[in-house]
């Protein structure tokens, strides 16, 4: 995402990223428990993938990169073994949350938080030195989904997965999808440029990877207020997550 060059539309870009990091810091619960189970499925082999002995050297210790991750709800699904990780986020807003949240996970050794999205990893990672790459609720923001893949498929080493959930368009001619035309703009406007009318889960399978196993699910919504099923994740419920391979 490039940030406005005149200084009127910075400071409205910058207050629309406190925004939507003080909004997402208030729903992240209520979202997370709904995805818990998901997320449980989509890294249940993550935490053993990674076997470390002392005497392997820091050189042997796997790289992690993980794009826009948030305040961070993903970093107890690492690996209890020791990881290197770089973080991207466009939004420094949500660094503090981070780096908050790091100190939960002695293992995890943070070599960078860059204040970039992924079409600018390129100045930050190398390519083909990622092991594992993560994207939660990322593709629906970027401004460019092909060369978000793109990015992803260029830093990752052979053999190296890229774990994602998304939330995805409603199927045409339902309800839902009407909803999603109706509101497009206002959610677009206060997710910071989140995006509901996209075929992620298609798209991904024609990104270039060598394998894609994915499953799509609608979010259990059994618990929460009337308010959110109405007008937060009422609007996205439809989600799909999955391991690409490249």
């Amino acid at each position: 995402m490039e940030i406005p060059a005149s200084s009127n539309e910075r400071s409205i870009f910058n207050l629309r990223q406190r925004w939507f990091a003080s909004c997402f810091s208030v729903l992240t619960p209520v979202y997370q428990g709904m995805l818990g189970q998901e997320k449980q499925k989509l890294f249940e082999d993550f935490r053993t993938s990674f076997p470390h002995r002392d005497d392997d050297g820091l050189e042997n210790v796997p790289l992690f990169l993980e794009v826009g991750p948030g305040p961070g709800t993903n970093f107890k699904y690492y690996p209890t073994s020791p990881c290197n990780l770089i973080v991207i986020d466009p939004n420094l807003k949500f660094k503090p949350q981070v780096m908050e949240n790091l100190k939960k996970f002695p293992h995890i050794n943070l070599i960078g938080f860059y204040e970039t999205g992924i079409e600018g990893v390129s100045r930050f990672v190398k390519d083909n030195s990622v092991s594992i790459v993560i994207g939660t609720d990322v593709g629906c923001s970027v401004p460019d989904v092909k060369a978000y893949y793109d990015n992803v498929l260029k830093v990752l080493r052979p053999g190296g997965k890229f774990y994602y959930i998304e939330h995805i368009r409603a199927e045409e001619g339902s309800m839902l999808r009407f909803k999603q035309r109706v509101f497009k703009k206002w959610w677009e406007f206060h997710g910071c440029g989140c995006q509901l009318d996209r075929d992620l889960d298609k798209q991904i399978k024609t990104a270039g990877f060598s394998g894609v196993d994915q499953t799509t699910f609608y979010l259990d919504m059994s618990q929460i207020s009337w308010y959110y099923k109405t007008f937060v994740f009422g609007i996205v419920p439809r989600h799909v997550r999955g391991i690409a391979t490249k």
